[in-house]
């Protein structure tokens, strides 16, 4: 069986995508094309075909490149296209009725709860943006052979259009993550600091203000804090208003903000630190997605300090990872990271209870395999079918 995967906004080594759904479904005897955006190339990658189309900027540079993805799709010889944005469900169905080829919708996110939580539309056209992808995927996702979701709560909403749902929760790859090593370069970087960690991407909603303010408090007893952000901006303004807070508060030498870094490497820096943040704040994503850092946090071992939100309160409880506080009240965070720094015994026991439970039940070897399954399922029911 020969999957190909399509992606406009993802890169094509992403995490999920490449990391993770690829590399398992290669390691089950099933050949993999990803087929993406950017600079230009063909190439191939443990065994995984890639290919990248470039493209340009602005709305009508993204409109044509879909044109130019559907076409360059049809050419590849594959039994099922799994793609990865709303925006290609259009592609999959002409797919659909020009191959009569299995379409799969991979929806990573509750679309119309992310329009409303964009920073680029003003508040009025954040609503409509909602009101139309809702739209869309009513009228789109029906059609579609199989629907991917990557919680239970994205579940809930596209079981209500379309019967063949299958949920992959996104956690960890164990060989990754499971047991890692602190990186030596990241240690000496820090020597002598009690790290905290944030990995992911920064924005707004992610609560790096938050986390700022607590640090703030915190270095005031605990003067060797190093809070530290891994992973790139996606709100360019949130960026420039924690440039402004770390200056305002002289907070440079307690807080570094390091950019993206190859995936290979964050089991390194997550491992090095004393606990992992994941204090996201109550917006409406937030209360139905379940953000994969705090099961990397797990997997390395390091205690979680988390949102009281039911995506991340009902794994930390469940598992004893940690502790759960309001993401609004900086004073709450700060006492968190506080306890678990003056509490070192109990911060490695939680640290080991929630890497245990990662090992048991929440990794992505399970996911992988359940997903090598379905393609299995998809392929012996063509089979039958004649097709």
């Amino acid at each position: 069986m020969h999957v190909c995967m399509l992606t406009t906004t993802h890169d094509i080594k992403d995490d999920r995508i490449y990391h993770k759904e690829a590399l398992s479904l290669k390691r089950q005897g099933i050949d993999v094309t990803i087929l993406g955006t950017g600079p230009e190339v063909v190439s191939e990658a443990d065994g995984i075909n890639l290919i990248s189309l470039p493209r340009g900027e602005g709305l009508w540079s993204r409109l044509k490149v879909l044109g130019r993805l559907a076409a360059r799709a049809e050419m590849i010889d594959c039994d099922a296209y799994q793609f990865h944005e709303p925006e290609l469900l259009w592609v999959g169905r002409r797919l659909q009725a020009r191959t009569g080829r299995r379409v799969i919708f991979d929806a990573h996110e509750h679309y119309p709860d992310m329009m409303l939580n964009t920073t680029r539309l003003p508040g009025w056209l954040k609503l409509l943006a909602a009101w139309g992808m809702d739209r869309w995927e009513r009228w789109f996702v029906p059609g579609m052979d199989q629907i991917i979701t990557a919680d239970d709560n994205i579940e809930k909403r596209y079981s209500k259009l379309n019967r063949n749902v299958t949920t992959i929760f996104n956690y960890p790859v164990t060989d990754l993550f499971y047991k890692a090593k602190p990186d030596p370069e990241f240690m000496a970087r820090y020597a002598g600091r009690d790290i905290v960690i944030y990995e992911g991407g920064i924005a707004r909603v992610r609560g790096p203000l938050e986390l700022l303010a607590a640090v703030n408090q915190v270095r005031k007893t605990h003067p060797n804090i190093m809070l530290v952000f891994v992973g790139p901006f996606s709100d360019q303004q949130c960026k420039v208003d924690m440039e402004h807070y770390i200056t305002e508060n002289d907070l440079a030498q307690w807080v570094d903000m390091v950019g993206p870094v190859p995936h290979e490497k964050v089991p390194g820096y997550v491992a090095a630190a004393k606990a992992g943040l994941v204090t996201l704040l109550p917006v409406p994503k937030f209360y139905k997605n379940i953000p994969i850092k705090q099961f990397e946090y797990m997997a390395c071992g390091i205690p979680v300090v988390g949102s009281d939100l039911p995506p991340i309160r009902s794994y930390v409880e469940k598992a004893r990872c940690g502790l759960i506080v309001d993401p609004t009240r900086p004073e709450q965070i700060a006492n968190a990271i506080r306890y678990l720094l003056d509490h070192p015994a109990e911060a490695e026991e939680m640290g080991m209870r929630g890497q245990e439970a990662v090992a048991k039940d929440w990794n992505w070897e399970q996911m992988g395999r359940k997903l090598a399954d379905l393609y299995h399922g998809l392929s012996r029911n063509r089979a039958k079918a004649g097709v």
